[in-house]
């Protein structure tokens, strides 16, 4: 087989245990703290975890059938965060503690489970080809369930170029965007991390990978980038980057800002790493992001996200602690 075929496969079939994130290339490829990223995350996980979840599955074009995870914020909550994960990832690694301050906001959470990720089924990641339309498919369903409920798209790694993908198309309820470490295209991060781990980028190897894409998926990987997309963004977005990310540099956020036709705003965060704003500046990114979600969705109120006796319900008493670095 030959060295472009087996990179290819690595890439868009890649094995379910890719790389374990404590080691020292992990942090070296990631950017700074990247344990305390691991770490923070996995407490998240182990409490999100004990919370009750309702599975709401979509069937895909190609036939796959994704679940879901739905979070509800109370009984009167209309309005929901579909919440997108990123490459070769799972939804409660990359999002269980950003969730947590949705609901505290009584924000309804559905975490997706793309295609080809460590809790889901499908063997190929797509880079947003097809993740894009299996996360239109989730709105749907929100639609179905909450029909004058707002909807925002807030999505990491892929899953923030995901989302940017989808600002160009014409999604019922979708009020913002948060995309959070993004990259611009498949060729610029592409580009980029292999000259990161390997010291150089192998153009000829690249491009006999982008032949065998477009011959896989019928579509090459310049029909669709998120720099693309944001140039014709139908919803207001907001662009997150750790300044230290070595994996996805920060200059693609500040290249997707300036190329957005759409309102957007932009929020760097000093020293994280990628993946990494929220860890590093919790109160921070949740300001950021609760004041952008606040003055583009409904400005209605659905009630206090409590019980009958008005003490909130037990999750949203259990807080999340962000460690010390």
């Amino acid at each position: 087989m030959c060295i472009a075929k087996i990179a290819f496969n690595a890439l868009f079939r890649p094995s379910k245990h890719l790389f374990t994130p404590k080691t020292p290339f992990a942090e070296k490829v990631m950017g700074p703290n990247f344990k305390h990223l691991y770490d923070t995350s996995s407490a998240a996980s182990r409490l999100v975890r004990t919370w009750d979840k309702e599975i709401i599955p979509v069937n895909t074009f190609d036939s796959l059938t994704l679940e879901g995870w739905f979070y509800s914020a109370g009984e009167n909550a209309r309005d929901t965060a579909i919440l997108v994960h990123g490459y070769n990832s799972s939804p409660m690694g990359d999002m269980s503690a950003i969730m947590q301050f949705y609901l505290r906001r009584g924000i309804n959470v559905l975490l997706t489970n793309n295609r080809g990720g460590k809790t889901s089924v499908g063997n190929n990641i797509t880079f947003g080809l097809y993740e894009r339309l299996d996360t239109a498919l989730w709105v749907d369903k929100l639609n179905e369930r909450f029909p004058d409920g707002s909807i925002i798209l807030h999505g990491i790694s892929l899953g923030g170029a995901t989302v940017c993908l989808m600002s160009e198309m014409e999604l019922k309820n979708v009020k913002c965007v948060v995309s959070d470490c993004a990259y611009t295209s498949i060729r610029a991060e592409f580009s980029h991390s292999s000259k990161l781990t390997m010291g150089f980028t192998p153009k000829a190897t690249l491009e006999r990978i982008y032949k065998l894409f477009a011959k896989e998926f019928g579509n090459t990987v310049d029909d669709f980038t998120p720099l693309q997309a944001v140039q014709h963004a139908k919803y207001p977005i907001l662009f997150i980057h750790g300044k230290e990310d070595r994996f996805i540099p920060v200059r693609m956020a500040h290249e997707l800002y300036d190329a957005c036709s759409s309102d957007k705003r932009l929020f760097l965060v000093d020293g994280a790493g990628h993946g990494a704003s929220y860890a590093n500046a919790p109160k921070e990114y949740e300001s950021a992001v609760m004041d952008f979600v606040n003055a583009h969705r409904y400005h209605r109120h659905y009630g206090k996200v409590e019980s009958q006796d008005g003490i909130q319900p037990s999750y949203f008493r259990r807080s999340f602690v962000v460690a010390e670095r």
